[in-house]
Protein backbone atom coordinates (compact mmCIF):
# COMPACT_ATOMS: atom_id res chain seq x y z
CA UNK A 1 0.00 0.00 0.00
CA UNK A 2 1.37 3.34 -0.91
CA UNK A 3 1.57 6.11 1.49
CA UNK A 4 -0.92 7.72 -0.56
CA UNK A 5 -3.46 4.86 0.37
CA UNK A 6 -2.39 5.25 3.94
CA UNK A 7 -3.11 8.45 4.33
CA UNK A 8 -6.72 8.09 2.95
CA UNK A 9 -7.36 4.95 4.74
CA UNK A 10 -6.36 7.11 8.42
CA UNK A 11 -9.34 9.90 7.43
CA UNK A 12 -12.06 7.60 6.50
CA UNK A 13 -11.51 6.01 9.99
CA UNK A 14 -13.83 7.94 11.58
CA UNK A 15 -16.63 7.51 9.43
CA UNK A 16 -17.00 4.13 10.34
CA UNK A 17 -16.62 4.10 14.00
CA UNK A 18 -13.02 3.28 14.47
CA UNK A 19 -12.21 6.13 16.48
CA UNK A 20 -14.72 4.71 18.89
CA UNK A 21 -13.11 1.51 18.58
CA UNK A 22 -9.79 3.28 19.29
CA UNK A 23 -10.99 4.32 22.22
CA UNK A 24 -10.32 7.64 20.98
CA UNK A 25 -12.71 10.73 21.86
CA UNK A 26 -15.18 11.80 19.41
CA UNK A 27 -15.60 15.73 20.58
CA UNK A 28 -12.15 16.04 22.64
CA UNK A 29 -14.34 19.18 23.84
CA UNK A 30 -17.32 17.79 25.44
CA UNK A 31 -18.18 18.43 28.73
CA UNK A 32 -21.25 16.75 31.24
CA UNK A 33 -24.42 18.07 30.74
CA UNK A 34 -27.89 17.51 32.40
CA UNK A 35 -29.30 18.42 35.80
CA UNK A 36 -26.87 17.05 37.81
CA UNK A 37 -24.04 18.25 35.98
CA UNK A 38 -22.14 20.14 39.29
CA UNK A 39 -22.07 18.24 41.84
CA UNK A 40 -18.76 18.02 43.55
CA UNK A 41 -17.62 21.26 41.41
CA UNK A 42 -20.54 23.96 42.60
CA UNK A 43 -18.38 27.22 42.36
CA UNK A 44 -18.63 29.19 45.56
CA UNK A 45 -20.88 32.22 46.13
CA UNK A 46 -19.36 35.34 44.89
CA UNK A 47 -18.01 37.70 47.95
CA UNK A 48 -20.42 40.33 48.99
CA UNK A 49 -20.11 43.86 48.10
CA UNK A 50 -22.50 44.76 50.99
CA UNK A 51 -22.74 44.00 55.01
CA UNK A 52 -26.49 43.33 54.66
CA UNK A 53 -28.84 41.72 52.30
CA UNK A 54 -32.70 42.77 51.54
CA UNK A 55 -34.48 38.98 51.76
CA UNK A 56 -38.24 38.99 50.75
CA UNK A 57 -40.60 36.45 51.86
CA UNK A 58 -43.97 36.30 49.88
CA UNK A 59 -46.64 34.22 52.54
CA UNK A 60 -49.12 32.26 49.95
CA UNK A 61 -51.50 29.82 50.90
CA UNK A 62 -50.72 25.89 50.39
CA UNK A 63 -53.94 24.54 49.89
CA UNK A 64 -54.35 26.62 46.66
CA UNK A 65 -50.60 26.04 45.58
CA UNK A 66 -50.02 29.61 46.26
CA UNK A 67 -52.63 31.31 44.13
CA UNK A 68 -53.70 33.33 47.69
CA UNK A 69 -51.66 35.60 49.17
CA UNK A 70 -51.40 35.90 53.02
CA UNK A 71 -51.61 38.61 55.23
CA UNK A 72 -51.90 39.61 59.11
CA UNK A 73 -48.77 37.76 60.44
CA UNK A 74 -46.09 38.31 62.18
CA UNK A 75 -42.39 37.30 62.00
CA UNK A 76 -39.04 37.08 64.02
CA UNK A 77 -35.70 36.70 62.74
CA UNK A 78 -33.64 33.74 64.08
CA UNK A 79 -30.36 32.64 64.49
CA UNK A 80 -30.21 28.63 63.10
CA UNK A 81 -29.46 27.42 66.91
CA UNK A 82 -31.45 29.10 68.41
CA UNK A 83 -34.83 26.96 69.57
CA UNK A 84 -37.63 28.84 69.86
CA UNK A 85 -36.11 31.80 68.63
CA UNK A 86 -35.50 33.38 72.71
CA UNK A 87 -33.17 35.82 71.58
CA UNK A 88 -34.22 36.76 68.11
CA UNK A 89 -32.00 38.98 65.97
CA UNK A 90 -35.10 41.11 64.51
CA UNK A 91 -38.09 40.72 67.00
CA UNK A 92 -40.88 42.92 64.67
CA UNK A 93 -39.99 41.81 60.75
CA UNK A 94 -42.41 44.28 58.89
CA UNK A 95 -45.13 42.77 56.36
CA UNK A 96 -46.59 44.86 53.35
CA UNK A 97 -49.55 42.99 51.49
CA UNK A 98 -48.36 39.60 52.30
CA UNK A 99 -44.74 40.03 51.66
CA UNK A 100 -42.04 40.49 54.10
CA UNK A 101 -38.92 42.42 54.27
CA UNK A 102 -35.69 41.56 56.11
CA UNK A 103 -32.15 42.66 56.38
CA UNK A 104 -29.49 40.20 57.09
CA UNK A 105 -26.05 40.32 57.54
CA UNK A 106 -23.82 39.09 54.26
CA UNK A 107 -21.89 36.85 56.10
CA UNK A 108 -23.45 33.88 55.09
CA UNK A 109 -26.57 33.92 56.99
CA UNK A 110 -28.59 30.63 57.25
CA UNK A 111 -30.82 30.62 60.14
CA UNK A 112 -34.29 30.92 60.16
CA UNK A 113 -37.65 33.02 60.22
CA UNK A 114 -40.12 32.28 62.58
CA UNK A 115 -44.01 33.51 61.53
CA UNK A 116 -46.94 33.24 63.60
CA UNK A 117 -50.55 33.79 62.49
CA UNK A 118 -53.23 35.59 64.44
CA UNK A 119 -55.58 33.47 67.11
CA UNK A 120 -59.19 33.14 66.60
CA UNK A 121 -61.25 30.88 69.16
CA UNK A 122 -61.48 26.96 68.07
CA UNK A 123 -65.46 27.33 67.54
CA UNK A 124 -64.61 29.92 64.50
CA UNK A 125 -63.34 27.63 62.05
CA UNK A 126 -66.01 26.19 60.15
CA UNK A 127 -66.45 22.70 59.60
CA UNK A 128 -62.78 22.06 61.14
CA UNK A 129 -64.33 23.62 64.40
CA UNK A 130 -65.09 20.30 66.15
CA UNK A 131 -61.27 18.55 65.49
CA UNK A 132 -59.53 22.13 66.55
CA UNK A 133 -61.82 22.44 69.53
CA UNK A 134 -61.69 19.16 70.32
CA UNK A 135 -57.35 19.20 70.08
CA UNK A 136 -57.86 22.71 71.97
CA UNK A 137 -59.59 20.65 74.80
CA UNK A 138 -56.60 18.02 75.27
CA UNK A 139 -53.78 19.94 75.06
CA UNK A 140 -54.45 23.66 75.52
CA UNK A 141 -56.79 22.77 78.12
CA UNK A 142 -59.77 24.67 76.33
CA UNK A 143 -62.72 25.32 78.41
CA UNK A 144 -65.50 25.58 76.00
CA UNK A 145 -68.40 26.90 78.12
CA UNK A 146 -65.85 29.86 78.93
CA UNK A 147 -65.70 32.51 75.96
CA UNK A 148 -62.43 34.12 77.45
CA UNK A 149 -60.47 30.85 77.46
CA UNK A 150 -57.06 31.46 76.02
CA UNK A 151 -56.88 27.39 75.37
CA UNK A 152 -59.58 28.06 72.92
CA UNK A 153 -57.57 29.83 70.81
CA UNK A 154 -56.20 28.16 67.44
CA UNK A 155 -53.78 30.44 64.88
CA UNK A 156 -55.22 30.49 61.74
CA UNK A 157 -52.26 29.11 59.70
CA UNK A 158 -49.46 26.18 60.98
CA UNK A 159 -46.63 28.35 63.13
CA UNK A 160 -43.56 28.06 60.20
CA UNK A 161 -39.67 28.28 60.23
CA UNK A 162 -38.08 28.99 57.21
CA UNK A 163 -34.73 27.89 57.18
CA UNK A 164 -32.72 29.98 54.72
CA UNK A 165 -30.36 27.56 52.55
CA UNK A 166 -28.03 28.21 50.93
CA UNK A 167 -26.94 30.98 53.19
CA UNK A 168 -27.74 34.90 52.62
CA UNK A 169 -24.84 36.52 50.79
CA UNK A 170 -26.70 39.15 48.19
CA UNK A 171 -30.07 40.53 47.86
CA UNK A 172 -32.69 38.19 46.41
CA UNK A 173 -33.81 39.24 43.32
CA UNK A 174 -37.69 37.36 43.42
CA UNK A 175 -39.50 36.72 46.76
CA UNK A 176 -39.33 33.48 48.30
CA UNK A 177 -42.40 31.94 48.63
CA UNK A 178 -43.77 30.43 51.76
CA UNK A 179 -46.38 28.27 51.38
CA UNK A 180 -48.52 28.16 54.83
CA UNK A 181 -51.12 25.57 55.78
CA UNK A 182 -54.66 26.89 57.33
CA UNK A 183 -55.55 25.05 60.43
CA UNK A 184 -58.71 24.45 58.93
CA UNK A 185 -56.96 22.29 56.24
CA UNK A 186 -54.36 20.57 57.87
CA UNK A 187 -56.12 17.59 59.76
CA UNK A 188 -58.07 16.73 56.31
CA UNK A 189 -55.13 17.16 54.07
CA UNK A 190 -52.95 14.73 55.89
CA UNK A 191 -55.85 11.96 56.27
CA UNK A 192 -56.44 12.60 52.83
CA UNK A 193 -52.79 12.25 52.07
CA UNK A 194 -52.70 8.65 53.86
CA UNK A 195 -50.88 10.18 57.25
CA UNK A 196 -52.42 9.42 60.59
CA UNK A 197 -51.94 13.23 62.14
CA UNK A 198 -50.17 13.87 64.88
CA UNK A 199 -50.32 17.63 66.15
CA UNK A 200 -47.25 16.69 68.67
CA UNK A 201 -44.62 16.35 66.02
CA UNK A 202 -43.02 18.11 63.64
CA UNK A 203 -43.66 18.78 59.77
CA UNK A 204 -41.50 19.57 57.29
CA UNK A 205 -42.16 20.77 53.79
CA UNK A 206 -38.87 20.73 51.82
CA UNK A 207 -37.74 21.64 47.94
CA UNK A 208 -34.83 20.69 45.97
CA UNK A 209 -33.24 22.59 43.00
CA UNK A 210 -30.98 20.95 40.48
CA UNK A 211 -27.68 22.82 38.95
CA UNK A 212 -29.51 25.05 36.79
CA UNK A 213 -32.02 26.19 39.86
CA UNK A 214 -35.27 24.36 39.08
CA UNK A 215 -37.09 22.03 40.91
CA UNK A 216 -36.26 18.71 40.59
CA UNK A 217 -37.55 15.77 39.67
CA UNK A 218 -36.79 11.95 40.96
CA UNK A 219 -35.26 13.30 44.30
CA UNK A 220 -35.88 11.18 47.68
CA UNK A 221 -35.27 13.10 51.28
CA UNK A 222 -33.78 11.58 54.26
CA UNK A 223 -32.73 12.56 57.84
CA UNK A 224 -31.12 12.20 60.92
CA UNK A 225 -31.11 10.83 63.71
CA UNK A 226 -33.00 7.69 62.66
CA UNK A 227 -35.00 7.35 65.78
CA UNK A 228 -37.21 10.53 65.04
CA UNK A 229 -38.74 9.42 61.96
CA UNK A 230 -41.95 10.67 60.74
CA UNK A 231 -44.17 9.58 57.60
CA UNK A 232 -42.81 10.68 54.42
CA UNK A 233 -44.82 11.73 51.61
CA UNK A 234 -44.43 14.04 48.19
CA UNK A 235 -46.08 15.99 46.15
CA UNK A 236 -47.95 14.04 43.58
CA UNK A 237 -49.93 15.87 40.10
CA UNK A 238 -49.93 18.74 42.83
CA UNK A 239 -50.80 16.76 45.92
CA UNK A 240 -49.36 15.25 49.02
CA UNK A 241 -49.19 11.50 48.91
CA UNK A 242 -47.49 8.84 51.14
CA UNK A 243 -47.34 6.56 48.39
CA UNK A 244 -45.17 8.42 45.92
CA UNK A 245 -41.82 7.42 46.76
CA UNK A 246 -39.90 10.75 45.16
CA UNK A 247 -40.47 13.84 43.73
CA UNK A 248 -42.57 14.93 40.62
CA UNK A 249 -41.88 18.01 38.69
CA UNK A 250 -42.63 20.07 41.76
CA UNK A 251 -39.23 19.06 43.59
CA UNK A 252 -41.23 19.08 46.99
CA UNK A 253 -41.43 16.41 49.90
CA UNK A 254 -41.87 16.16 53.27
CA UNK A 255 -41.95 14.57 56.64
CA UNK A 256 -45.28 14.58 58.98
CA UNK A 257 -45.25 14.23 62.60
CA UNK A 258 -41.78 13.99 63.22
CA UNK A 259 -40.94 12.98 66.74
CA UNK A 260 -39.77 16.99 67.77
CA UNK A 261 -40.85 17.16 72.00
CA UNK A 262 -39.30 20.21 72.61
CA UNK A 263 -37.60 21.02 69.57
CA UNK A 264 -35.13 18.79 67.78
CA UNK A 265 -32.02 19.40 65.61
CA UNK A 266 -31.90 17.67 62.07
CA UNK A 267 -29.90 17.24 58.92
CA UNK A 268 -32.00 16.73 56.08
CA UNK A 269 -30.27 14.76 52.84
CA UNK A 270 -31.49 14.80 49.38
CA UNK A 271 -29.80 11.99 46.73
CA UNK A 272 -30.74 11.75 43.24
CA UNK A 273 -31.84 9.09 40.78
CA UNK A 274 -28.81 7.41 40.67
CA UNK A 275 -28.47 7.38 44.55
CA UNK A 276 -25.72 10.64 44.54
CA UNK A 277 -25.65 12.99 47.31
CA UNK A 278 -27.21 16.30 45.96
CA UNK A 279 -26.80 18.06 49.47
CA UNK A 280 -27.91 18.73 52.71
CA UNK A 281 -29.15 21.36 55.37
CA UNK A 282 -29.50 21.08 59.12
CA UNK A 283 -33.04 22.32 60.24
CA UNK A 284 -34.87 22.24 63.49
CA UNK A 285 -38.32 20.35 63.89
CA UNK A 286 -40.56 22.27 66.47
CA UNK A 287 -44.13 20.41 67.70
CA UNK A 288 -47.26 22.01 65.67
CA UNK A 289 -45.38 23.49 63.20
CA UNK A 290 -44.64 23.14 59.39
CA UNK A 291 -40.82 23.63 58.93
CA UNK A 292 -39.79 24.92 55.26
CA UNK A 293 -36.25 24.67 53.45
CA UNK A 294 -34.50 24.03 50.15
CA UNK A 295 -31.29 21.75 49.31
CA UNK A 296 -29.38 22.91 46.66
CA UNK A 297 -26.66 21.47 44.98
CA UNK A 298 -23.55 21.38 46.32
Amino acid sequence: MTNASNIWLLAALPLFGCASALDFPEDPTLVETGPWRCLGSVEAPAKPTEPTATVRVRMCNFIDQCATTVTGLTAKLCAKADVGCLEPIAANVREEKGELRLEVPTTGFDGYLSVAAPLKRCTEFGASSNALCSLATQLQGCVLSDPTSAGCLIPTYAPAMLFFNPPIVADSVEPIELPLVPSSGFDSMLKASGVVPNITGGNMLLNVRDCDGKPATGVTFSFSPGESKGTQLYLASGLPSTAASQTDSSGVGGFMGVLAGLGLFVEVSAHNSDGVLIGKMGVQAAPGTVTYGTIVPQ
